[in-house]
């Protein structure tokens, strides 16, 4: 593996740790309350040119605003993502089939409901602070200097892992344009004979498996999404991280990785549709 990857590797919860979340809401009161669901890391803002023109060390960002001004309040969520649109954002808004279908012109990477702060934000912003880490190591090593066409395809499966992985260096080679041999010699190469680029890409698998399940997926939800049956789930799993899918269920929400992001506009307005039963 390359060099650049795996120091990322290495120093990624570190460099996290250090990380802020930005929170913007309508009224102080909900503000405290988001900063106090975020934690420690949560830093408040009062207005949207504080928060644009701040020092903005940040790796997520959290909105809250209820149902009053819908469209005010998204040409607002717009305004910053044309901004900082490398900046994950969390909507925290109330239960309505009316921001739902506003949704649609926005790009949301997660959504929570006020009456469920308490219980899912934190969670939520944690998920999206993983998938941001994911993004930020393939930018670190698409500026590598290993041979393009491995850079091309560590690139290509480190993004795809937040949405739907890669299931095989075969579909990587075809996706990417890059010979499969080619591309399992380079990595052996570069991975010094510590793993192959099969297990490499197993890994993603089983990491977004998991997120899937902490969504509230059914494991056979969760086969169906990611390409491959239970069986071979749980091997994937054993073989990485040394448990079964049902021992997975059983550690506590902070023991492996999370990363969830609806990905789109629609696909976030769609499952907000249905959480408000329209």
């Amino acid at each position: 593996m390359s060099k650049g990857l795996r120091t990322h590797f290495d120093a990624e919860p570190v460099a996290h740790s250090m990380k802020s979340v930005s929170i913007l809401a309508d009224t102080p009161g909900d503000a405290e309350l988001l900063r106090r669901a975020v934690g420690e890391r949560g830093r408040e803002f009062r207005s949207t040119s504080e928060l644009l023109e701040g020092s903005l060390d940040t790796d997520c960002l959290v909105f809250g605003f209820r149902g009053l001004n819908l469209p005010r309040q998204v040409e607002r969520l717009r305004k910053v993502q044309r901004r900082l649109p490398w900046i994950p954002l969390v909507l925290v808004t109330e239960r309505s089939a009316a921001v739902a279908r506003l949704l649609c012109k926005v790009q949301v990477a997660e959504l929570v409901w006020y009456d469920n702060v308490g219980t899912e934000l934190q969670t939520r912003v944690e998920a999206v602070r993983r998938a941001s880490a994911l993004n930020d190591l393939a930018d670190k090593v698409r500026r590598s200097v290993d041979p393009p066409a491995l850079r091309a395809a560590l690139v290509y499966s480190l993004r795809r892992s937040t949405e739907k992985p890669v299931r095989n260096v075969q579909e990587l080679g075809t996706a990417t344009g890059r010979s499969p041999v080619t591309l399992f010699q380079q990595f052996r190469a570069r991975a010094g004979g510590a793993t192959s680029f099969s297990r490499f890409l197993s890994a993603l698998v089983v990491l977004r498996a998991r997120q899937l399940r902490n969504t509230g997926m059914t494991w056979e939800e969760v086969s169906g999404y990611v390409g491959f049956d239970r069986g071979t789930l749980t091997r994937k799993s054993k073989r990485w991280l040394g448990r079964t899918l049902t021992e997975l269920d059983h550690l506590p929400p902070r023991s492996v990785p999370r990363g969830v992001c609806f990905g789109t506009p629609r696909a976030a307005a769609g499952r907000a549709l249905a959480a408000a039963g329209t």
